[in-house]
């Protein structure tokens, strides 16, 4: 994943003071761009309410410390900035809102441009795909808790 840390020297980001803050981000490099695409299509779907980062945290069943890295990489990218707005967090603080960036009113030719089309398809199919895998398990949700009525009818 050449270019993929470039935001950070190199290497995975981590607190230089701790050996195992290291060696948990070494094991988070590959995963890394699948969460990261997590974050980017859930405050996209969101559209122009963003998302806070505990409202991340809390529909992508994401711990603080792997949802807030992810999120910053994107905003480093200039995929997601600041809202410009706050809401309120379940502990009554004011929390910055997410919100996908706008496109550059001057697109950058070449590879580059393609890869970032690329990339932003895939989200979008991404989105797409976890919106219609969270109507299928309320669907099944909904079967589960019905099933039990079904059986005891039978008899």
């Amino acid at each position: 994943m050449d270019g993929e840390y470039d935001l950070y020297g190199g290497t995975p980001p981590h607190q230089v003071t701790s050996a195992t803050s290291e060696a948990a981000a070494e094991t988070m490099t590959e995963e890394a761009l699948t969460l990261r695409l997590r974050v980017y299509a859930f405050v996209v779907r969101r559209g122009s309410q963003g998302a806070t980062d505990w409202e991340i945290q809390k529909a992508l069943g994401m711990a603080v410390s792997t949802e807030v890295p992810r999120r910053r990489e994107l905003v480093l990218k200039g995929l997601l900035k600041d809202g410009g707005f706050c809401r309120l967090t379940r502990t009554r603080r004011q929390a910055t809102v997410w919100v996908r960036a706008e496109e550059p009113e001057q697109k950058v030719q070449g590879p580059l441009e393609s890869l970032k089309q690329r990339y932003d398809k895939t989200l979008e199919r991404l989105a797409k795909c976890e919106a219609e895998l969270e109507e299928c398990r309320a669907m099944l949700r909904r079967y589960q808790k019905e099933e039990p009525r079904r059986q005891m009818s039978l008899f």
